[in-house]
């Protein structure tokens, strides 16, 4: 039964399993502007998606002034609704700004929809923006040089576009299929297979 279990695990690992993994990260481009956002207000970033994404975690790059909370959400800007909206996760005071990650979820990003990524706080934060930004694609995401400004942590609400020109360091993490290293991959795959002949014998031999 063991031999059995093994060698379903090894033959798995040879087509590559499911795991998180960054699949977008604008965050090598030069983000030379800084604004300071009073608690209760924040600017989001507009993202595009070129095909159906499922997503898991995202991060943006904030300074927290004084320890306090932020809440990360994603705004869907084709239907006017939130579709992911966390709780509130504590934060110790930086000396300088630092990616805050979201805690784990699962959503799935449309592709025939664009979305406001961002992180509203309780208190005053500062925020590296990237000014007269042209779009950045990777892992089929986009960033649209459009920014909006959110309200309210308690609720937060969507208020007015602040900028058709910026946009802010962004992490997006999404499913992705983890493979071995080559060398490893053979092995497994020799002694998967192996395995499963073995014990294809062994259960012949009882019957």
């Amino acid at each position: 039964m063991r031999l059995r279990l093994f060698a379903t695990i090894a033959v798995l690992l040879c087509f590559g399993l499911p795991a998180s993994a960054q699949i977008f990260d604008n965050s090598t481009l030069t983000f030379s502007g800084d604004l300071s956002i009073a608690g209760s207000g924040t600017d989001a970033m507009l993202m595009s998606v070129a095909s159906n994404t499922p997503i898991t975690a995202f991060a943006m790059l904030v300074q927290m002034d004084s320890p306090g909370n932020l809440k990360f959400f994603i705004y869907d800007d084709t239907t006017s609704a939130f579709v992911y909206t966390s709780a509130a996760k504590p934060f110790a005071a930086d000396a300088v700004a630092t990616f805050k990650q979201s805690d784990n979820f699962t959503l799935t990003l449309l592709g025939t929809d664009q979305y406001y990524f961002g992180t509203i706080a309780d208190d005053v934060t500062d925020r590296p923006f990237r000014q007269n930004a042209t779009t950045f694609t990777q892992g089929g995401l986009t960033s649209l040089t459009t920014t909006r400004n959110f309200n309210n942590f308690t609720n937060p609400t969507a208020a007015n576009v602040t900028s058709t020109a910026a946009d802010y360091p962004l992490k997006v993490f999404g499913s992705a299929v983890s493979t071995p290293e080559p060398g490893s991959l053979s092995l497994l795959c020799s002694t998967g297979m192996l395995g499963s002949l073995f014990a294809l014998r062994l259960h012949r031999r009882r019957r």
